[in-house]
């Protein structure tokens, strides 16, 4: 089988994840054939998978009926479950690509940089730590992403001060974190278009305050 995108759902305190599948297992689509007859559609197979929002830790839930983890979607919108012998590589894999969409990781950053003036991407569990940046974001109903990167104004030794790029205040949030909550140096592709430009805007302000103080 094979990954071919995802949807997700913010649930309290997990998010769910609709993976979409491909490539089902013959006898698999023969049984989903005999389901939904002409109207059968191969690329109708999903996976559902929980990441919990505390440690980030994902498993497949039995959407589909006990010791089932993929089901077929039919013509109704009903879910078919199916009980097909994945690998752990399989798994750890589709994991993998559920947090890469619903998270920052290490996958979207560059490790071997220098922050100050950077946009980086801080762990979600740090954040929640803090009073004012974890209100921020369970008050995010739809829950993105993007409240994971933050502006480096400065560098002091362990020491890095950031602005959150996407606050939801004019006046902007600012955050102290050491290196190791950092995750990395977000790479531009992975960064909003609008926050690259907001991100920019900041660069230039700290430069001219620079100059007037010459």
């Amino acid at each position: 089988m094979k990954y071919t995108g995802l949807n997700f759902d913010i649930m309290d305190d997990q998010i769910v994840c609709w993976v979409e599948l491909a490539d089902a297992p013959k006898e698999i689509q023969a049984e989903a054939k005999r389901i939904d007859g002409k109207n059968f559609d191969k690329t109708c197979f999903g996976m559902c998978v929980v990441i919990t929002m505390d440690d980030k830790e994902c498993f497949v839930s039995e959407e589909a009926g006990e010791g089932n983890n993929i089901y077929y979607i039919d013509a109704y919108g009903n879910k078919n479950g199916f009980n097909v012998e994945l690998s752990p590589d399989f798994y750890n894999d589709i994991f993998q690509k559920c947090l890469d969409e619903v998270f920052y990781t290490k996958t979207h950053c560059k490790t071997d940089c220098e922050y100050k003036g950077k946009i980086i991407a801080v762990y979600l569990d740090r954040l929640m730590s803090s009073k004012t940046i974890s209100k921020i974001i369970q008050e995010d109903l739809n829950f993105s992403r993007n409240k994971q990167l933050f502006y480096v104004t400065d560098v002091k030794g362990d020491a890095v001060m950031s602005k959150m790029l996407d606050a939801p205040y004019p006046s902007g949030v600012y955050a102290r974190f050491n290196r190791e909550d950092i995750i990395g140096v977000v790479k531009k592709e992975f960064v909003p278009h609008r926050l690259l430009l907001k991100a920019k805007n900041m660069r230039n302000k700290t430069k001219k305050e620079k100059d007037n103080e010459r």
